[in-house]
């Protein structure tokens, strides 16, 4: 079942590549099919497909709420991102059965069940698969898993968990997820002393890697609200906030 698509054209470099997500029977099991086209050759030059489990182990149901998007890295492929929201309670086991789907799913056909060796840097972890990055997920994390539209580049895969309160149902993620250039940013609350929430930011290089950059926020008392941000240039975010029943806006310049 599809769930997503997305294309990308460049005229300079005549060239241009598509991306479809869909479901694989069971709604954590995805599959993504990437095309890139030659405009100057008028040819499919790359044409593959991954699957992946979206959750760990031999897992097939979800035991939080979600919300997932399917986004366009400029020039160089898609980024699946699923923020975990609080969990639900249920009387069904966590592995083989869903209910959503009816059926059982054989412990053998697991997809990527063993984990590569983690880069782990302030709270975000790096994979060099598309393996499911942990069992359990807490509220506000956020998984990635990046794929390439040339053969030349490589998957990924990683995890920002970063404590925070969700708004999930309202069908936008509590991140703000921007590509830009060559790098890869992430605007979003995190607790501070588990009390105050406070604007945080992590930046990867698009390869997955952490990089000692990010935005520096100054004189803002308030908790802006990243899930209503807008993009209003290239350069540029809106984020509304609201204080003493007032409305009011941030402007986040990169």
């Amino acid at each position: 079942m599809v769930e997503d698509a997305g294309l990308y054209l460049d005229n300079e470099k005549l060239e241009g590549f598509a991306g479809v997500l869909s479901r694989v029977s069971i709604s954590a099991i995805k599959n993504v099919r990437m095309i890139h086209y030659s405009l100057s050759d008028f040819h499919i030059d790359f044409d593959t497909s991954y699957d992946l489990n979206t959750l760990g182990n031999n897992k097939v149901r979800n035991e939080n709420m979600f919300e997932e998007y399917f986004m366009t890295v400029p020039g160089k492929g898609f980024l699946f991102l699923k923020e975990y929201g609080k969990t639900f309670a249920s009387d069904f086991s966590s592995n083989g059965y869903n209910p959503d789907d009816g059926q059982l799913r054989s412990a053998d056909r697991s997809f990527n069940s063993v984990l590569a060796e983690a880069i782990n840097k302030d709270e975000y972890t790096r994979y060099d698969n598309l393996a499911g990055t942990r069992s359990n997920f807490d509220r506000g994390d956020l998984t990635l898993y990046y794929f390439p539209a040339r053969a030349s580049d490589s998957c990924w895969s990683g995890i920002i968990n970063k404590q925070q309160i969700t708004e999930l149902g309202k069908s936008y993620l509590s991140y703000v997820f921007l590509p830009r250039q060559d790098k890869l940013f992430f605007l979003y609350n995190s607790f501070y002393r588990n009390r105050d929430q406070y604007s945080s930011t992590t930046v990867l290089d698009q390869k997955g890697n952490a990089i000692d950059e990010g935005i520096e926020y100054w004189k803002i008392n308030n908790t802006l609200v990243f899930q209503k941000a807008r993009q209003i240039s290239e350069n540029e975010l809106a984020i509304p906030y609201q204080k003493n029943m007032r409305n009011g806006f941030a402007i986040i310049h990169l």
